[in-house]
């Protein structure tokens, strides 16, 4: 009898180099007369394309089994679907706002009515390679003879293409400028998707033009938690930012009569690329004879719809709270989820009471709208008895150095040194970076000096000061901050010599 052939597989030689090494042992094995391993031999030629096909192979199988996993996944659709397995709706696009004046000519006669919705538009704008739109947020009326009005405005674009009043599923009879997405089927789970994105889904309203009268249907998170009769429907948003309408089956909600229109007023928009200067918006996106743009206020508030990083940090903090707020990692979670919000920290301000200090983007101080939306979102988890009140966090930079006192910054002698004084900001900057700070921190003197020295071509450094910018710039103490307290990087005074 011959020599037992392996039957063992080593499920860890998953590259070219492991498969090659895999096949010779078992070609020992199974045919020892064969002894050649020169790359011009057929058999060796025959292993080496065996070898390249299960490297592919290998990899794909890797790159598949990441997509499964929140933590590894790298495609924004895989993200999506595994926070939706765990009830996570990521955050959309908000849109930026502000204000502008408008002015009438001076020989007009009598003042002039601008309808809610008119849209006003900046000059070129790098960001969008074009102008960015923004549209009056109520009827606005300009005053005769010269006189001017300020008026609010938001981004983006209403998608109505025609005027539709509804009576049924409101409270007193609305007007909306609609789009037709469609003709009910009468099939269960019908979905219409919009033909324009990315959606602010809080604009959105899905109107039903039923034989008794066009009725708006109500959204809701989970079709699941619906009945039989609920008039609902519920949002998905893909990886490309489109949305589509989805309707229930006639167990989680009703489904639309057949051969009824089903309509949608929306509107579309939002970005941090909205966040504009003061004297942005110039113009009327359509002329309106005797109307100007005076002026316009900074635009604030646009964000971005939520990133893969975040969204891999907030479901699981969303799954954690389970929709409501017991600890004070809770508040600061449900805060948390909205995109607008970079920063929270929650802290005890009495018995029964809880305070929630945000920051926006970048640390930037929060709009009085974003601390009203996070109000309205903490208000539904509270548990009773509980009040909670939403206020800005404070950003407290940190000096390194002073004009008298500068740090000393060795350099070696083949390195360069305004080069590697660059390397050394660059990397004190990175110590405060708004991802790597967060509310309450301690940051550790030997942080600052661990920063510096993994900078190569530095040889010595000596910090005489290290302080917080509101405290004496004088000595070296760890940074302490309080819970609603985030630090930044404040004005580094650095001296170097040596190198060339």
């Amino acid at each position: 009898m011959g020599t037992p052939l392996p039957n063992v597989v080593d499920y860890i030689s998953k590259d070219f180099t492991g498969f090659q090494q895999s096949l010779f042992a078992y070609a020992d094995l199974a045919m020892p007369q064969w002894t050649s391993r020169d790359t011009g031999d057929f058999g060796v030629l025959f292993t080496d394309m065996i070898s390249y096909v299960g490297d592919i192979l290998s990899y794909y199988q890797d790159r598949i089994a990441n997509e499964a996993f929140l933590a590894t996944a790298t495609q924004r659709a895989s993200v999506l679907n595994l926070a939706a397995l765990i009830g996570y709706t990521p955050s959309p696009a908000l849109p930026a706002t502000g204000t502008v004046t408008l002015v009438s000519d001076p020989g007009t006669t009598g003042s002039i009515l601008l309808p809610a919705a008119t849209q006003l538009i900046t000059g070129y704008q790098a960001s969008v390679d074009g102008n960015i739109t923004f549209e009056l947020d109520a009827d606005t009326t300009v005053p005769a003879a010269g006189g001017s009005v300020t008026a609010n405005v938001t981004q983006g674009k209403d998608q109505g293409h025609y005027a539709l009043t509804v009576s049924i599923g409101v409270a007193s009879a609305t007007t909306y400028q609609v789009l037709d997405l469609g003709t009910s089927t009468g099939v269960a789970g019908q979905s219409f998707a919009l033909p324009t994105a990315p959606l602010l889904p809080p604009t959105l309203v899905v109107i039903v033009q039923l034989p008794g009268g066009p009725a708006v249907w109500s959204a809701t998170d989970s079709l699941l938690d619906a009945g039989p009769t609920d008039t609902v429907y519920s949002v998905a948003t893909d990886a490309t930012g489109a949305s589509t309408i989805v309707f229930g089956d006639g167990v989680n909600g009703m489904v639309p009569p057949s051969g009824v229109v089903i309509s949608a007023s929306y509107r579309v928009g939002g970005g941090a690329y909205g966040n504009l200067a003061a004297g942005s918006i110039t113009d009327l996106a359509h002329a309106v004879t005797g109307v100007t743009v005076q002026s316009s206020s900074q635009t604030l508030g646009g964000a971005d719809a939520e990133s893969l990083d975040s969204i891999r940090i907030n479901a699981p903090r969303a799954w954690r709270t389970q929709k409501r707020c017991v600890t004070l990692a809770d508040y600061a979670d449900a805060a948390l989820s909205l995109s607008a919000v970079s920063k929270a920290s929650a802290i005890s301000s009495g018995t029964g009471a809880v305070t929630v200090y945000i920051l926006a983007a970048q640390r930037s101080a929060p709009t009085t709208a974003l601390i009203t939306q996070v109000q309205n979102t903490l208000a539904p988890l509270v548990v009773a008895g509980m009040s909670v009140s939403v206020q800005a966090g404070t950003v407290v930079s940190v000096n390194i150095g002073t004009s008298a006192s500068p740090v000393q910054l060795y350099v070696q002698p083949s390195y360069n040194r305004a080069a590697t004084l660059g390397a050394v900001t660059a990397a004190l900057q990175a110590v405060f970076a708004p991802d790597a700070v967060d509310f309450g921190e301690l940051v550790p003197l030997s942080a600052i000096y661990a920063a510096v020295d993994a900078v190569p071509g530095v040889s010595l450094v000596n910090i005489p000061v290290f302080a917080r910018s509101d405290l004496p710039q004088t000595g070296t103490f760890d940074a302490f901050f309080r819970a609603w307290e985030c630090p930044a990087a404040g004005t580094f005074t650095i001296n170097a010599t040596g190198g060339v």
